[in-house]
């Protein structure tokens, strides 16, 4: 209710499969029906992978780990807001991730959690 995220990931490097080595580039896109504030999201990422850029989109703040992007909105407007970053794969395995969760902090009713799909690295 009021609150639908998708994540895309493409991998930067070759057209199928993942490979250590290989750049990935995530894209959540929140599907809001009315405006919404303090928002926080937490996105994993595969262990070991280092995140390379900021993200851009209009989050208010952001914060890299090596477990995943943590982004926070103050406002999230009504409609679709992408965000957008890239990461680098580094180890070798398959990895099955915790959901994506996105959250009204202070409606807690409001949320979104979307699964990610285990990742075979070569």
């Amino acid at each position: 209710q009021g609150l639908l995220l998708e994540k895309k990931i493409r991998n930067l490097t070759r057209d199928s499969g993942f490979q250590a080595g290989d750049m990935v580039e995530v894209t959540l896109e929140f599907h809001v029906s009315t405006q919404l504030s303090h928002v926080a999201v937490n996105d994993p990422i595969p262990a070991g992978s280092n995140i390379l850029s900021e993200a851009y989109g209009g989050f208010s703040w952001g914060e890299k780990s090596y477990a995943g992007y943590k982004l926070y909105f103050e406002v999230l407007p009504a409609g679709v807001n992408v965000v957008q970053y890239q990461y680098q794969l580094n180890n070798p395995g398959s990895f099955k991730l915790p959901p994506t969760h996105a959250e009204a902090l202070y409606m807690p009713g409001i949320y979104a959690d979307t699964p990610n799909a285990a990742m075979r690295i070569d």
